[in-house]
């Protein structure tokens, strides 16, 4: 993530014309709102997973 910053800043400072720049930027807040989401759902998804291990092993031991 810190080297497409990088290069997002780099492209900005190159001189570029003030709508691409805005475009540049626009991308690079989407794509870090996109890896923050996608990190959301896999923090979910792993919890739910804890989750469902612990109730698997809670109903194996029930039944012994």
């Amino acid at each position: 993530m810190v080297a497409l910053q990088e290069s997002a800043e780099r492209l900005k400072t190159e001189g570029l014309k003030r709508e691409k720049s805005s475009n540049i930027k626009n991308k690079l807040k989407a794509l870090q709102e996109r890896r923050e989401r996608i990190k959301d759902l896999s923090n979910k998804r792993s919890e739910d997973l804890e989750i469902s291990k612990l109730l698997c092993i809670f109903n194996r031991d029930v039944s012994e």
